[in-house]
């Protein structure tokens, strides 16, 4: 909802779904939420992961 506010005011939004049993909300194609996965292969999270999500949020 934050989102979608955001936007509706002309933000410069970038938002970002590390959410990996529910990508909702990079389905929402007027927001751009980029699905960035966290967890390795055997479902516990990586925290080198989360370095393609701080690349993209420049």
């Amino acid at each position: 909802m934050l989102a979608q506010f955001f936007k509706s005011k002309g933000a410069d939004l970038k938002a970002f779904d590390t959410d990996q049993e529910n990508t909702t909300f990079s389905h929402y194609k007027a927001l751009g939420a980029q699905h960035i996965p966290v967890m390795n292969e055997s479902r516990t999270i990586d925290a080198k992961r989360f370095d393609a999500l701080m690349e993209n949020a420049d």
